[in-house]
């Protein structure tokens, strides 16, 4: 079988995602919900509002980073970028958090995928998953089929609970090379722990105690040790746990936040990074939000929202955001459309990236799915010229009752 190295990232998806019962099995607090999810055309998690800024910010880890379990418009990474850009800052945030991720698979990422991008920032989550690495054969270097760093071999978990000062130290040289590494790309980089429980409460987290408390040890020796050591070389770093210690409301395990956390998470980041990001502060803000619509029902007839007013000199990106309640009689994935009416008819598919019919006018489909509800959001192209536009939803092939809550847009100026 060839070998080949590992690219840690996310499939080519979208889809809505449900959490299995034997995850939820033991995590008692995590409600099971349907959490919409959608990666862009270079495999990244999309954001609930993707703002577009040749200043792109990469923000990278495991799953805490990832943020899976979350609607999207709580993600912390959506949120973050959202708020930055609602204070008037050109900056694009991108999640490149993967699920089982190593510091080791994050530096292949950076090197193969992430470099070509020109990001000006790197935010950097150490993994959680690289406290288990120090029971394993090799450290980083192991043969597990969940964290090698290389495919196409015979993989197996051989436990080694020795030389873990050596395991540690192969840590802190992957940020020592990871500085040198942005350093040369002219890359600002932070190193961050992220926010983890150590306690286990009742109904909190069923898991066994004792492996807890020693996963939990080991996590706060990989970050001690990581940070310490990336501070003694120059990078700033965020020691997230202490703001975050022992305040369960926020997780729904040790190491995952849930909607509220994830938010304040966000709240802690933009406080602390927005000193390193002043340069990127414009005089007003190219990101505005309108709050369209509390709830709708939608019908076979478009129902049309009040109308959006535009700054007319200057292409605009938009955003429409909502929470849909399908029933279970929907019976395809596309029983439901949006459609913009610009005022004028001589446009093309580039100037707008939606859809033509004669029959509804510029639309796009909306994902349905049967008896699910979640959050979802799609953008489209306003070109310079147009002062004015309408939003209209409608059902379509379906006389199931499909209902739109908390309908949100955004408004991008485009420079």
């Amino acid at each position: 079988m060839k070998r080949y190295i590992r690219l840690k990232e996310r499939s080519a998806i979208t889809r809505i995602h449900t959490p299995p019962e034997d995850y939820l099995k033991i995590r008692p607090t995590l409600i099971r919900e349907n959490y919409f999810e959608r990666t862009n055309r270079d495999n990244f998690l999309s954001a609930e509002v993707a703002i577009e800024s040749k200043n792109k910010v990469f923000i990278l880890g495991g799953s805490f980073v990832e943020n899976i379990y979350c609607e999207s418009n709580s993600r912390f990474c959506s949120v973050l970028g959202k708020t930055f850009g609602l204070n008037g800052y050109d900056l694009s945030f991108i999640n490149s958090g993967v699920s089982g991720s190593t510091s080791l698979n994050i530096l292949n990422t950076v090197i193969n995928k992430i470099i070509p991008f020109k990001p000006t920032h790197i935010i950097c989550f150490i993994p959680t998953n690289d406290g288990l690495c120090l029971e394993l054969k090799g450290g980083l270097w192991n043969q597990s089929k969940h964290y090698s760093n290389l495919q196409g071999i015979d993989h197996k978990s051989e436990r080694d609970k020795t030389d873990v000062p050596e395991k540690i130290n192969q840590i802190c040289n992957v940020y020592s090379t990871l500085k040198t590494l942005c350093t040369s790309f002219n890359i600002d980089l932070t190193v961050c722990s992220s926010p983890i429980i150590d306690g286990c409460i009742d109904n909190f987290y069923l898991y066994n105690k004792t492996s807890h408390e020693k996963f939990s040890k080991d996590r706060n020796l990989v970050f001690d040790s990581v940070l310490e050591f990336c501070n003694s070389i120059g990078i700033h770093t965020l020691d997230l746990r202490v703001a975050f210690s022992n305040k369960y409301e926020l997780f729904f395990d040790p190491v995952h936040t849930n909607a509220m956390g994830s938010i304040e998470v966000a709240k802690y980041l933009y406080e602390h990074l927005e000193p390193r990001f002043i340069k990127y502060k414009l005089e007003s803000p190219r990101l505005t939000q309108k709050h369209l619509l509390e709830s709708l029902a939608l019908t076979k007839s478009a129902v049309w929202l009040d109308e959006i007013l535009l700054p007319a000199q200057s292409n605009q990106k938009i955003t429409i955001s909502f929470e849909i309640d399908c029933p279970s009689d929907v019976s395809r994935d596309n029983c439901a459309l949006f459609i913009v009416d610009y005022d004028q008819q001589d446009l093309e598919y580039d100037q707008t990236k939606l859809s033509y019919s004669s029959a509804v006018g510029w639309y796009k489909y909306i994902l349905t799915k049967t008896n699910c509800k979640y959050r979802i959001s799609y953008t489209f192209n306003v070109p310079a010229g147009i002062p004015k536009i309408k939003i209209g939803f409608q059902s379509w092939y379906t006389n199931a009752e499909i209902k739109l809550t908390d309908v949100q847009v955004y408004i991008q100026e485009l420079g």
